[in-house]
């Protein structure tokens, strides 16, 4: 397969890449409303004749809303006249001017009544009557958005996870996004490129999207972190005293007051999300460096001439600053001093590979992403670990990578339209501009690896990275540990598998507090020692494990939700694995949570149901004896390697 033109000068490409993957998603979308049957003319004119309903709606309600003021008004006429009456009756009670207080009560009672039936007679009614046309409209309004919602729940239905990825796909060859993360391919990653699980109970695997170039595997993933910092208690009180001084006029008091605050600092979680793309390749295999953003204050370029200016003296400060320490790389400059500091990766371990990877297309391309500001600029970390690239952006850490079907529905097929097309739009931008500075670099895209090859069987039939990412699709509080007051980092850990379902158990890691006071001396300005109370929490770690079935339902959304789900095989299955069964389905995954183990019955008439084969009814083990043996020559020559 040829590489695209457009994928060697990723900056000059995107407008291109971009045209072709908006009309693929166009084309997906009118193939979804070909399948559902929609009728385009018609939802139109439903659509049309709702949105002037609205109208319809909106002028009436002004028009109510000015009806409403109006007896607001008359309201507080109303409550004025007899104010004035009051005032009136006041007045003739204390001999005021009797003319004038005599007149402020006739007229005031006399205006007040002719008020009330002002309201009574005239408002109240012309009000009630303009609710109850509203009300009616509104009816009809949502009679005529129903029919719309019926014309298009065929096309709902039919919305699918991984719609913007099979645009992608198609449009661009050479970028493969998968359904999901398979077993196969993380096995790939880790026995040729080395790349290793994570098991750190602080992080927990929120979505991962994962794909090839040229056959060259990468993972986009977002993670859910925890992490313990020292969080700030404040507490304060105030303090009075009084000091006397003495003048000519005799002996004063002067009253004081001043507010102590103290602040002291203890341990508590703070949780946030990271996303990152990780990139294997063999190109430069022992390659080591990492760069962040240098360029900050925009694209200016005698901004950027000066920064390099500066930055070439430093860069040249720690050449000479290598060949002097114990280290037996020496640092070696190359001649694009723009390149060096910009890009500054100068933490590099090997000269010659560096070179290697970075000829001088690729110092080209690069500088053009970091220059411009269009549309991201200089946003990436770069860090290189041997056959393993991570790509951290910060145009990626809030935006929807999570591409749920749902967010597409709707009741005018030209609003889903354009919201899935927005979509594809924002997802290729962002994912493109991840991959942007690795298709910099025309080495990698010439580096194909070998044909994938297992020699072995799987432990798992679903990848660990996807039990996390199942886990975290559930409602937060299923999982939630007694007492917890922080939201819980989720935890998978693989127990056995039985037919084509993985039972995984699933820990939730969170924090109990427990309210604490910490009691500061603090000097006040009455000369006196004050205790002021800071109130603080104090967490202790706390957890709560659940199991969970998953198992690749290789069907779409629209099978799985009116077949599959209501096939009978199914039905059991849920039923045996509890009264009350909860699942997610999602990107071809199933993941339910166990309250039962079920019978292999149960798990082989599911398995009917979405078409897969029995398995035998004698064993929860992942492998037999045989395959076990394979699997520790194969771990021995490995530790041998």
């Amino acid at each position: 397969m040829m590489v695209d033109d457009d994928l060697l000068e990723p900056a000059k490409g995107y407008p291109h890449l971009r045209e072709r993957v908006l009309k693929e998603a166009e084309k997906i979308f009118d193939g979804l409303v070909k399948d559902a049957n929609v009728n385009l003319p018609n939802n139109d004119s439903t659509c049309d004749k709702y949105y002037e309903k609205e109208k319809e709606i909106e002028e009436v309600g002004k028009t109510l809303g000015k009806k409403k003021a109006l007896k607001g008004f008359c309201i507080f006429l109303t409550i004025a006249f007899f104010v004035a009456a009051i005032v009136g009756i006041f007045g003739i009670a204390n001999s005021w001017n009797m003319g004038l207080c005599i007149g402020l009560l006739a007229g005031g009672i006399v205006l007040g009544i002719i008020m009330i039936i002002v309201i009574v007679k005239a408002v109240n009614p012309r009000i009630k009557n303009m609710e109850d046309i509203l009300n009616k409209m509104r009816k009809e309004a949502n009679e005529i958005k129903n029919e719309a919602i019926t014309q298009m729940n065929p096309l709902n239905e039919r919305f699918d996870w991984n719609l913007a990825q099979r645009a992608i796909s198609t449009a661009v060859p050479l970028l493969q996004l998968d359904d999901n993360f398979d077993v196969r391919k993380y096995q790939y990653l880790q026995e040729k490129y080395g790349y290793e699980e994570n098991d750190d109970d602080d992080i927990s695997t929120y979505f991962v999207q994962s794909g090839s170039i040229l056959g060259n595997p990468f993972i986009l993933e977002r993670d859910f972190c925890c992490r313990m910092v020292n969080k700030a208690y404040t507490g304060q009180i105030t303090i009075h005293w009084t000091t006397t001084y003495h003048d000519k006029n005799g002996s004063h008091t002067v009253s004081h007051s001043q507010t102590l605050t103290a602040t002291t600092y203890h341990p508590a979680p703070e949780y946030n999300y990271i996303t990152y793309l990780t990139y294997a390749n063999e190109a430069a295999p022992k390659l080591v460096f990492s760069r962040e953003p240098t360029v900050t204050d925009g694209t200016n370029a005698k901004k950027i001439a000066k920064q390099v200016k500066k930055g070439t003296k430093e860069a040249e400060k720690l050449v000479k600053e290598s060949a002097m320490d114990d280290d037996p790389h020496d640092l070696q400059l190359m001649g694009n001093n723009e390149f060096e500091v910009l890009f500054n990766a100068l933490n590099r371990n090997d000269e010659v590979q560096f070179r290697l990877l970075f000829t001088p297309l690729a110092q080209n391309n690069l500088l053009k992403l970091i220059k411009d500001g269009s549309p991201f600029g200089d946003d990436f970390s770069f860090y290189k670990d041997k056959k393993i690239n991570t790509i951290m952006s910060k145009h990626d850490q809030n935006v929807d990578i999570y591409g749920n079907p749902a967010s597409f529905e709707g009741f005018d097929n030209r609003v889903m339209k354009k919201k899935y097309i927005d979509y594809v739009d924002q997802y290729f931008k962002n994912i493109f501009f991840d991959f942007a500075p690795l298709l910099s670099i025309p080495l990698y895209q010439q580096q194909k690896p070998a044909e994938y090859i297992y020699g072995h069987p799987f432990e798992t039939n679903v990848n660990v990275f996807e039990h996390e990412s199942l886990a975290n699709s559930f409602d937060p509080e299923l999982f939630k540990p007694d007492n917890a007051i922080t939201p819980s980092i989720l935890k998978t850990e693989f127990v056995n598998k039985a037919n084509e379902f993985d039972r995984v158990e699933v820990t939730s890691h969170a924090y109990q507090g427990f309210p604490e006071v910490d009691y500061v001396n603090k000097m006040g300005g009455d000369g006196k020692m004050h205790t002021i109370p800071v109130h603080w929490t104090r967490y202790e770690p706390v957890s709560r494990i659940r199991y969970m079935e998953a198992v690749n339902v290789d069907t779409t959304r629209y099978e799985f939700s009116n077949n599959i789900a209501k096939n009978q095989g199914f039905q059991n299955f849920m039923k045996a694995i509890s009264a009350s069964p909860i699942y997610t389905y999602q990107r071809k995954l199933l993941a339910v949570l166990e309250d039962n183990q079920p019978a292999m019955s149960a798990r082989n008439a599911f398995i009917e149901a979405i078409g897969g084969k029995k398995a035998e009814d004698k064993t929860l083990n992942p492998f037999d004896k045989k395959d076990q043996e394979t699997l520790a020559d194969l771990m021995k020559e490995k530790a041998k390697k």
